[in-house]
């Protein structure tokens, strides 16, 4: 369902009123839901657990079917493209994304899996960037010219885009956010 749709369903309890960036989660009923209607919560996703079981227990309580137990997260809202599903994950994710922003976010929709975008975040990251090439040339300048004899580096011609597409080709990525270039190096992947 798209989010406007479902706003309007519960304007009271809209996640934008809420806060503009905050996580959160649209939480059902499943018997209301398995009924045909729609009996739900927003909850801020960043709470400790204990807050955010307890809200899904008030929501319960005040269900229009008798004895709901059962609940399941309907919506999301500002968690790009992932949808967990466990409270923990989802609680997690959510102060992720609430340190990082959308950063956060093209992180964890780039990886799926919370762990690699935090290390690589706190120990990948080169920064931002023009494009590809202005952080391949930079690259090059400090590791590699170096290497060359300084008397000779103005007769060396060097092919900055072939580094450029060698280097981009499974040591680093670009991600693109809000019309910004991060650069990042893969985290080396475990043995096994």
């Amino acid at each position: 369902m798209a989010k406007d749709s479902l706003n309007d369903l519960v304007p009271s309890n809209n996640p934008s009123s809420i806060d503009n960036f905050t996580p959160q989660i649209y939480v059902v009923c499943s018997a209301t839901y398995k009924a045909g209607k729609l009996h739900g919560i927003w909850i801020n996703a960043t709470q400790n657990l204990e807050f955010i079981d307890e809200q899904i227990q008030k929501m319960l309580a005040n269900c229009p079917c008798p004895n709901a137990k059962i609940w399941t997260i309907y919506d999301y809202y500002r968690f790009g493209s992932l949808r967990p599903e466990d409270i923990e994950e989802v609680q997690s994710m959510a102060n992720f994304i609430t340190v990082h922003g959308q950063l956060g976010i093209a992180l964890l929709d780039f990886f799926e899996n919370l762990d690699l975008a935090k290390t690589t975040l706190e120990n990948h990251y080169h920064g931002e960037f023009k494009n590809q090439l202005a952080f391949a040339t930079e690259l090059f300048v400090k590791t590699h010219l170096c290497d060359i004899p300084e008397k000779l580096q103005n007769y060396v011609s060097i092919n900055y885009a072939t580094f450029k597409r060698d280097i981009f080709r499974d040591e680093f990525f670009l991600l693109k956010v809000a019309g910004k270039n991060h650069v990042f190096s893969f985290p080396e992947c475990p043995a096994g």
